[in-house]
């Protein structure tokens, strides 16, 4: 084997490595924002039906 081979070799290596973490850092980040998006979520959910069911509660009618 050359010593130029070996050279490629390493350089494929560490492209490799360095893609392999960038899409696992990727992977972490887009797993924790899918999980704030679903909090958020449930939150707007909840605070909707809390708004239906308090502004039911106030309406009067007027006669």
């Amino acid at each position: 084997m050359k010593d130029g081979d070996m050279d490629m070799i390493l350089k494929v290596a560490g492209a490799l490595l360095i893609i392999w973490l960038a899409f696992s850092v990727i992977g972490f980040l887009v797993k924790g924002l899918l999980w704030l998006a679903v909090i958020g979520v449930v939150l707007f959910l909840g605070t909707a039906a809390y708004a239906a069911i308090k502004g039911g509660a106030n309406r009067h009618i007027r006669s």
